[in-house]
């Protein structure tokens, strides 16, 4: 993990201290964004089975159409990344932002104009009808804000990749606190309950507001931050929108379709689970809970990943070819220690936190389940490394054409296929886990072109 000789630089150069801040930084973030469903789920759940179920999958759904969401996120973060490498904030920060702005409120039109087919849609997919009007209300209420989560995203962003990091993880606890808060007051207090047309609104509404206090705080904080490190004057705008804009338009789209066919792809499998039986569902449901868990790890390594080789893609001016070869290298054997780390350290508590979440599941077969995610884990972490690099790259009609072709052609059928045939958990997962081999192939041969 020498990943820079003991050289004290700024946050955007290689060093083993900021390297392993900003991966705690990235842990504990994906840590606090798990806490805000499960607060969601337990304070609706004394409404009843039929309103904890909305949220439940109402959720599920919502997460697929956040993940496409996110991937304007991820193209801002690149070139602001880049910039910050290369010394540029100052005159790109503004452009970006603006760019950014007007993508965030044509996507929340887009989806707006959207929303009268969702109910329609639930229904021609078979869900339940009693919890039709339920699930459909909340993705409404949900997409209604899906600018404004959209925004905050990319303001915390900002904070971690302009040096920032410790205020990005204040504003998640915030936000999880006012989302608690606001789950109280819109549930329990009868006055303000009386004006939600159901517990589930009232729930997706708590959402909403949290993220748009989020929203607000992160972006008044990263102007603060950066007030004398920006150029805020209009001449600077007009120069550089239009390409800043152009550019999110042309990335955002191949960098969401990724995130959301990487959802996919992980859902349906567990689906195809939920045929068997209610043993098999109740054991993938743990062992998925404790590998999304332990993923958090390499998934903050993967973050790094993406900002320090964004940061080196911005200095390319002055460093050689084979100093970015060198850091990606170094970022990769980071990646692949520390995921080892803390594979160790989770074996070693997982006896206990079986005992705390197993409830009435066959732990021979969450076992069984696990060791079928983790033989995948080295295809994973190869897969999730380097589609963070082409992301970083702007590779993104190669991931939209890839991924799209591999989940839709490859792994879900290949899942259909497996599931079928073998009524085996076991099976479905290793057949989930080949898309992670051949996506880190594809990944890997491209970063290499």
């Amino acid at each position: 993990l020498m990943l820079r000789d003991g050289v004290k630089t700024d946050h955007s150069q290689l060093t083993v201290s900021g390297y392993l801040g900003y991966v705690s930084v990235a842990f504990w973030a994906g840590m606090i964004i798990v806490g805000f469903g499960a607060i969601d789920l337990a304070m609706v759940a004394p409404f009843g089975a039929v309103q904890l179920a909305a949220v439940g999958q109402a959720d599920i759904l919502v997460i697929a159409v956040m993940a496409g969401v996110l991937g304007f996120s991820d193209s801002y973060s690149t070139r602001l990344a880049q910039a910050e490498g290369a010394g540029r904030t100052k005159r790109t920060f503004l452009p970006l932002v603006l760019g950014l702005v007007v993508v965030a409120f044509g996507l929340t039109c887009l989806l707006i104009a959207a929303t009268p087919a969702i109910e329609p849609l639930l229904y021609m997919f078979g869900q339940i009808e009693t919890l039709v009007p339920l699930i459909a209300a909340y993705i409404v209420i949900r997409l209604i804000g899906s600018g404004l989560f959209l925004l905050y995203y990319a303001a915390n962003e900002t904070l971690k990749i302009c040096g920032h990091r410790r205020f990005a993880i204040a504003v998640l606890v915030f936000g999880l606190v006012a989302n608690a808060g606001l789950n109280i007051i819109f549930l329990y207090v009868a006055p303000i309950a009386a004006l939600f047309s159901s517990p589930t609104a009232a729930v997706a509404w708590a959402t909403l507001v949290s993220e748009a206090t989020m929203a607000i705080a992160a972006s008044i904080l990263a102007s603060w931050l950066l007030r004398y490190r920006v150029n805020w004057s209009l001449s600077n705008i007009s120069v550089s929108f239009g390409a800043e804009f152009f550019a999110l338009l042309r990335h955002g789209p191949g960098a969401g379709a990724r995130r959301l066919n990487d959802y996919v792809s992980a859902l349906i499998p567990l689906l195809l689970i939920g045929t068997f039986s209610v043993a098999a569902v109740a054991a993938a449901a743990v062992a998925t809970r404790i590998y999304m868990i332990f993923c958090r790890i390499p998934q903050a390594t993967f973050a790094a990943a993406f900002l320090y080789y964004s940061y080196a893609l911005g200095q390319r001016s002055i460093v050689t070819s084979f100093a970015l070869q060198d850091t990606v290298r170094k970022l990769l054997r980071a990646s692949v220690i520390i995921t080892t780390i803390g594979l160790a350290v989770s074996a070693f508590f997982l006896a206990p936190i079986l005992d705390l979440i197993e409830g009435g599941a066959d732990r021979t077969l969450v076992l069984w389940l696990l060791a079928a995610f983790m033989i995948a884990l080295p295809a994973y972490v190869f897969e999730q490394f380097f589609a963070e690099l082409l992301v970083a790259n702007e590779r993104s009609q190669f991931l939209l054409v890839s991924t799209s072709i591999t989940t839709y052609l490859v792994i879900l059928p290949l899942c259909w296929f497996v599931a079928k045939e073998s009524g085996d958990a076991f099976s479905v997962l290793l057949a989930r886990g080949l898309g992670s081999l051949i996506l880190g192939g594809l990944f890997f041969l491209a970063f290499r072109k």
